[in-house]
């Protein structure tokens, strides 16, 4: 993944709320899942949704929007 880099992270809400590592920049958004390289300088979210079957085209689109300001910086 993304070549040589050695110095991925991964963080998780299992037990309580996700903490943002501090080298990611500080936003109120809470993902369930971050995967992240310092050397890299990359950052990968992941939010965890369980929609009903009728809701699932709508619940892709609200967390895609609610993530789209973060992911274009």
């Amino acid at each position: 993944m993304r070549g040589e880099v050695r110095d991925w992270k991964l963080v998780a809400d299992l037990d309580k709320q996700l903490q943002m590592p501090q080298c990611i920049e500080v936003t109120a958004l809470r993902p369930d899942i971050v995967l992240y390289s310092e050397g890299a300088r990359v950052v990968y979210f992941t939010e965890l949704t369980i929609p009903f079957e009728d809701a699932l085209e709508d619940a892709f689109e609200r967390k895609n929007l609610k993530y789209t300001e973060v992911a274009s910086e």
